[in-house]
């Protein structure tokens, strides 16, 4: 059993180490000359971003019920998510970046129901207010576009109550680092070097990025429930420094 559970644990913590596949690479290397980029954007742009992405959040948690009870839903293919945030992005990258903008709610409904859809997974009740929350918290682990040294890991109800406050301050919270994440993706499509990413390709590498994140999330969570003497999360945190001391 405790081989087990340290195999499980080193199994997270390589899907984390890989989440970022060739396509992300090459957006990285883009978004390494992104602050030249980042003054073409009009003044006030990730403002405005961050109040779409807020309303998209609170209409996804929102919507998610209703829409987990259609009976399609539960069972589409492990694929229909990113298919859907491919074919979003290829539309919105048809009109620049005005309509990068507006196809972002769609996006992000497209990513929230995946996370649901992989929280199911690994047994979890995907209109559980808990573990919807949790599909929120997916949003604030780092980022693909630059390295975040923060694991936010944590549990959303691990210290807080389910009350509206806590949804509407983790939305909040959300939606402003999604925002940074979001800016860069959409002002490193300017950068020549990646070029020929599209909107498609950039949707597709973001929500292959945050799907893995989501598999952390609820693989960690899983293995707090069934052992429940041991701390994942801390274990987790372990392997990743000490991995990244032996690097150094």
């Amino acid at each position: 059993m405790e081989d087990e559970y340290s195999d499980q644990i080193y199994a997270l913590l390589t899907r984390y180490e890989h989440a970022e596949g060739p396509l992300m690479k090459l957006a990285n290397f883009g978004g390494t000359k992104i602050e030249s980029m980042m003054k073409k954007l009009p003044d006030g742009f990730e403002v405005e971003v961050q109040k779409v992405l807020k309303a998209a959040l609170e209409k996804a948690y929102d919507t998610s019920d209703a829409l987990s009870t259609y009976s399609f839903t539960p069972t589409v293919p492990n694929y229909f998510h990113k298919v859907a945030a491919t074919v979003s992005g290829a539309i919105g990258g048809v009109a620049g970046l005005p309509g990068a903008v507006v196809e972002l709610p769609v996006t992000v409904t497209t990513m929230f129901s995946s996370f649901q859809k992989i929280a199911e997974e690994y047994g979890f009740d995907r209109t559980d207010p808990e573990i919807k929350l949790e599909c929120i918290k997916v949003f604030t682990m780092g980022g693909p576009l630059k390295s975040d040294q923060d694991l936010d890991l944590s549990f959303a109800t691990a210290r807080l109550g389910l009350s509206g406050q806590t949804v509407s301050n983790l939305i909040s919270a959300a939606s402003q680092k999604l925002a940074v994440m979001v800016t860069q993706k959409l002002g490193s499509q300017t950068v020549p070097v990646i070029g020929a990413l599209t909107g498609a390709t950039l949707n597709y590498t973001f929500m292959s990025y945050y799907e893995e994140m989501a598999h952390i999330r609820f693989g960690l969570k899983k293995l707090k429930t069934d052992h429940e003497n041991k701390d994942p999360l801390l274990d987790f945190v372990n392997l990743y420094e000490q991995n990244a001391a032996a690097l150094d």
